[in-house]
This record gives structure tokens, C-alpha cells and sequence, in this order.
């Protein structure tokens, strides 16, 4: 984001031999499409730079034409696709608030938790103290039950 619009610089890594390279697909643009080293990116039919504004509606009239409902989707939503692809592929918190620039915990309410995972987890609990008797809290030892 640069709501200040004084240019933003963003550091994505090349993959050669992957379809999905960003690297890849910007070189071939540019191959394509020649710019000057101050030209915008992306730019809008008007020539201007990519305003976020046009960005969402470029995304919800494309949506809208594919048959689905726009309102569900918001410019956020690429954001947080990125974290949810990020801790699917096992990056670490911290990795993923670093790779998406989130300044908060905000991310995690994005990422779906595997039920597998959750039931292992809690599975761990349960081996974590090996009593041979069950384990009761202090402030219940000699607390009689009211009926």
C-alpha cells in the first residue's frame, strides 16, 4: 500500500522454472509492453498508475461476469490469501507477518486450522505428564461435592 504515493519498492524472489514465477511473468510483460524506468507498474485504460480503487472494481466486475457475488470479496482478500497459502505451506507466524507486511495478529483470523492437526495437538496434552495417578488441582484436593 502507499497511501502517500511516493512509490513503494516490493521484493518478491524469481523461481525459473516455475509457471507461476512473478519474475518470469513481469519479464514477459515488459517484453511485450516496453516502459520507461518511471512508468507506473500497472496502469488503469487511462494511462495512470493502478489506483486500488480501480483495482477492486476491475476485481468485482470480473467476478460479477464469472456468476459470482463481488460482495464477497474485497481487495484484502489477496492479502489474505497469501497467509493462508503461506501457513499451508508451513511457514512460521512471524515468517508470514514478515513475507505479507502484516503489522498485527490480524492474519490468523484467516488461517483455517486443520482438524487433524488440532486433534494431534491435543493428543500431546494428554502424554505431556505420565502420573500413574490422575492429576487434581490443588484447590479441588479435599473439596466435597454439594449435592
Amino acid at each position: 500500500m502507499d497511501p502517500f504515493q511516493k512509490g513503494i519498492t516490493i521484493t518478491i524472489a524469481t523461481a525459473p522454472s516455475q509457471p507461476t514465477s512473478p519474475i518470469a511473468a513481469l519479464k514477459a510483460m515488459f517484453m511485450e509492453f516496453p516502459y520507461g524506468p518511471d512508468a507506473p507498474l500497472f496502469e488503469q485504460p487511462d494511462g495512470k498508475a493502478l489506483s486500488y480503487a480501480y483495482f477492486v472494481k476491475s476485481i468485482w466486475d470480473a467476478l460479477s461476469s464469472a456468476g459470482y457475488d463481488p460482495s464477497l470479496y474485497a481487495g484484502h482478500s489477496f492479502h489474505c490469501g497469501a497467509a493462508l497459502e503461506a501457513a499451508a505451506t508451513g511457514y512460521l507466524d512471524y515468517k508470514i507477518q514478515l513475507l505479507s507486511c502484516w503489522c498485527s495478529d490480524a492474519y490468523k483470523l484467516y488461517i483455517e486450522n486443520d482438524l487433524t492437526q488440532i486433534l494431534y495437538l491435543s493428543s500431546l496434552l494428554h502424554m505431556a505428564h505420565t502420573q500413574v495417578t490422575p492429576f487434581e488441582p490443588l484447590v479441588l484436593c479435599g473439596y466435597m461435592a454439594m449435592a
